[in-house]
C-alpha cells in the first residue's frame, strides 16, 4: 500500500488520508509542511558546516521522550503506531534529530551576550500577568458586578454566578497567564499599569463588557525560560535570512516551478 493512502484521520465512516492532506495543500497553497521541510534542509547544511551533528544518545533520550508523550511504553505498541502511520522507526529519529541540530545549532550561533541586549531592548514585551475575566452583556449588568466587587465579594463566585465566558465561568472567571502582546494594547497597558487585585473595567468588547481581575504581575526576568524564547527569536530570523539565500527550487506538479 502506498504510504500516501495510509489514513490520517476519519470523520464518521469518511477516511481522510495523507493524499489527501497533501492535494488539499496543494490545491490551496498552504504547504506548510514544505516549508518546514525546506527550513530543516536549510538547517542541515548550516549545522554540517558549523560540524554540529546529534549524537546517539541524545536521539536516543528524544525518541525515549517522544514515546512517552504519546504512549508508546512497549516495544510492541511502538511497532502498532508506526504501522498504523506507515513510518518506520528512522523516520521518527530523523525527525527527531532535525530538531535536536536545530536547537544545538541555535545554541552555537547565539550567544548570551546577544541574549542579553535583545532581552534589555525589548525587556517589556517578556512581562507576564495572571488575569480572571467575568463578561455580560449589558454595560449596567458590568457596572452592578463592579461595585459589589468593591464591597468586597469575591471575584470568583461572581464569575460563576453570572459570566458568560463558558471557557472560563467555572473556574472562576481564571484565564491563565499572559504576554503583553497576547492581551492587546489597549488591556495590557491596563494591566501593567495596574497593581495585583486591582479590578479594571467594565471594558467593551465584541462580546459585550468585561471585567479584569489582576491576579498576579510578573515582571519579565532573564531567566532559562526567557533565554530560550529570545533565542528562538533570534535564530528565526538568522534562518529567514539564511532560507532566501538558499538555492530553493519547489516542483508542485510535474514541469511546474515556484
Amino acid at each position: 500500500m502506498d504510504q500516501l493512502e495510509f489514513e490520517a484521520a476519519r470523520v464518521g465512516g469518511r477516511v481522510i488520508t495523507y493524499m489527501d492532506l497533501l492535494r488539499h495543500d496543494l490545491l490551496s497553497g498552504s504547504l506548510h509542511a514544505l516549508e518546514q521541510s525546506i527550513e530543516r534542509a536549510v538547517i542541515a547544511a548550516w549545522a554540517e558546516e558549523a560540524g554540529i551533528a546529534a549524537t546517539q544518545e541524545e536521539t536516543g533520550a528524544a525518541l525515549n521522550d517522544y514515546r512517552k508523550r504519546l504512549g508508546l511504553y512497549t516495544a510492541a505498541r511502538t511497532n502498532e503506531w508506526l504501522q498504523q502511520h506507515g513510518l518506520q522507526l528512522g523516520d521518527v529519529t530523523d525527525f527527531l534529530r532535525a530538531d535536536i541540530v536545530k536547537r544545538k545549532l541555535a545554541a552555537a550561533l547565539i550567544g548570551e551576550e546577544q541574549i542579553a541586549r535583545y532581552f534589555h531592548e525589548h525587556r517589556a514585551m517578556f512581562d507576564r500577568a495572571e488575569i480572571s475575566r467575568l463578561l455580560v452583556s449589558e454595560h449596567g449588568e458590568a457596572m452592578e458586578l463592579f461595585f459589589r466587587l468593591e464591597e468586597g465579594e469575591p471575584f470568583f463566585k461572581l464569575a460563576r454566578a453570572f459570566s458568560q465566558e463558558e471557557s472560563t465561568r467555572m473556574a472562576g472567571g481564571y484565564a491563565g497567564e499572559f504576554g503583553r502582546d497576547e492581551l492587546g494594547a489597549e488591556l495590557a497597558t491596563a494591566v501593567f499599569g495596574g497593581q495585583a487585585g486591582d479590578v479594571l473595567g467594565p471594558m467593551e468588547t465584541q462580546s459585550g463588557y468585561m471585567l479584569v481581575l489582576i491576579e498576579s504581575l510578573r515582571p519579565a526576568e532573564l531567566d532559562e525560560e526567557t533565554s530560550e524564547a529570545i533565542r528562538g527569536i533570534l535564530f528565526a530570523d538568522m534562518l529567514e535570512q539564511r532560507t532566501s539565500e538558499a538555492e530553493v527550487r519547489v516542483s508542485l506538479w510535474k514541469g511546474a516551478e515556484a
